[in-house]
């Protein structure tokens, strides 16, 4: 399972077309995760042949990710770092039948734009 943001999702299109494809590209707290695939990458085919579904995930719920990172683990990830929590949190991959783990990585998030989230000021947007 993976997790993508709604905004600028180039898995989501690439695995429903069968290759890869070019998207329109929006700002994204998970900015990491954002653009379009290198059409030389290897990338796309070990997540078409590993991964079972992509999820993708709104802006709030990356920001609620993020939060919930902080707050629970006292560990500051970017947006793309998020993006799996996210998708955990959204419900759309529990049931999954066995452990999960997710991957945190990555603090490159704006003071300011973390200090929004945490506050729970619903202005903050991507960097």
């Amino acid at each position: 399972m993976g997790g993508e943001a709604e905004v600028s999702s180039p898995f989501t299109a690439a695995l429903a077309a069968g290759r890869i494809v070019e998207i329109d590209v929006q700002p994204t707290l998970a900015d990491g995760l954002a653009g379009n695939l290198d059409p030389d990458t290897p990338t796309f085919g070990i997540v078409q042949s590993k991964v079972e579904r992509v999820e993708r995930v709104s802006e709030r719920a990356l920001r609620d990710a993020i939060g919930e990172v902080v707050r629970n683990e006292r560990l500051v990830v970017e947006g793309a770092g998020g993006a799996g929590v996210a998708a955990l949190l959204s419900g759309e991959m529990s049931g999954l039948g066995r452990r999960v783990a997710v991957v945190l990585s990555g603090a490159n998030i704006d003071p300011h734009v973390l200090g929004e989230i945490l506050s729970g000021q619903s202005n903050a947007r991507p960097a």
